[in-house]
């Protein structure tokens, strides 16, 4: 855990404007990461038809590793959701790329969501050094990894007070469990509106500490 180290919801929103302005190709991409949860490869491995526009969820079912197509970590399908700001974005995304394909003369549009400049998938390493360093080097951000956006996810659900068991869904973690040990400490104070429910309504305190005084002064 102690290398985990998400960015706050400003500093996301400061890498997604980097991007934005600086590498608006792979914005969508930026996004994807950053709405979702999903790990690098797995954004890489995505195709269209793993995305329903219409019920607004995508379906992970493999995912790039050491440059060779395979199944998810752990080894299962699962349906994560998108927000309204990502399904627009990759809606989008889908019209450019069919605008690009007709000029580029590629002859039918890519599976692939996110691709080269050529329509090949992307390299894990080339994007990870060459682009998404290089915005947070634009947006002047202390460096952090591809994975921390996961966990900046994770931690941003937690703090918006969602539940353990959705993060755990969404993550595609095996339990809840590690889902605790990973990210439950990444949002301290979180619960402080939890334990306020447990006070005394103000007319009730207020009540109390007076008989408190007063049995204090009889005492004496």
């Amino acid at each position: 855990q102690s290398d985990i180290t998400p960015y706050s919801k400003d500093e996301l929103a400061s890498l997604l404007e980097s991007f934005q302005i600086h590498f608006p190709d792979h914005y969508p991409q930026a996004l994807t990461l950053a709405r979702t949860g999903m790990r690098l490869g797995e954004a890489l491995a995505l195709q269209w038809d793993d995305i329903d526009f219409e019920e607004r969820f995508i379906t992970i079912q493999r995912t790039f590793s050491r440059g060779k197509i395979g199944l998810p970590k752990n080894g299962k399908r699962r349906r994560i959701d998108m927000s309204k700001q990502l399904t627009k974005v990759l809606k989008d995304a889908r019209h450019k790329r069919k605008i690009e394909t007709i000029n580029k003369g590629w002859g039918k549009v890519p599976k692939w969501v996110f691709v080269s400049i050529a329509g090949t998938p992307l390299d894990v390493n080339h994007w990870r050094k060459r682009v998404f360093y290089k915005a947070i080097e634009k947006a002047e951000l202390r460096k952090i990894r591809v994975h921390d956006i996961r966990h900046t996810y994770a931690s941003l659900l937690i703090q918006a007070g969602e539940s353990l068991a959705y993060v755990r869904d969404q993550l595609a973690h095996p339990s809840i469990s590690i889902t605790v040990d990973i990210s439950g400490h990444l949002s301290p104070g979180r619960n402080t509106d939890a334990v306020d429910r447990l006070d005394d309504p103000p007319e009730e305190a207020t009540i109390r500490n007076l008989y408190a005084t007063n049995e204090k002064r009889r005492n004496q």
